[in-house]
């Protein structure tokens, strides 16, 4: 299963931003953005708003409106998402998985679609 350090490094790879940056309280555009795409990916594979405030330091309310404003900058990603699930889920049915595969599947389908 997908972690949030695997998201926050994916996120370092794609912008430069560390984690440190990432949780850091720096209102630098580049850091604000990564932060919301980090805390928007960790929302789409499941994880809470209670567990992304407690990884990257922030409160519920901040997770929530930043993911908000990822979804807003990048519309496509929830349009990627959508269909990866789809994808997955069709996959799965045919090949009778289970949850966690299920769920590798999706977050496999999405690094696809994306790239």
């Amino acid at each position: 299963m997908t972690t949030m350090h695997e998201i926050a490094a994916q996120v370092t790879a794609e912008t430069g931003v560390t984690l440190e940056q990432m949780r850091g309280p720096s209102q630098v555009r580049q850091f604000c953005d990564a932060r919301n795409r980090a805390w928007r990916l960790s929302h789409d594979i499941g994880k809470t708003n209670a567990q992304i405030g407690t990884f990257f330091h922030r409160d519920t309310s901040t997770i929530w409106n930043g993911v908000a404003r990822d979804r807003k900058a990048n519309p496509e990603a929830a349009e990627l998402m959508d269909l990866a699930i789809q994808h997955a889920a069709k996959l799965a049915v045919q090949e009778g998985v289970g949850p966690e595969r299920l769920h590798n599947r999706i977050m496999d389908a999405y690094r696809e679609a994306q790239s």
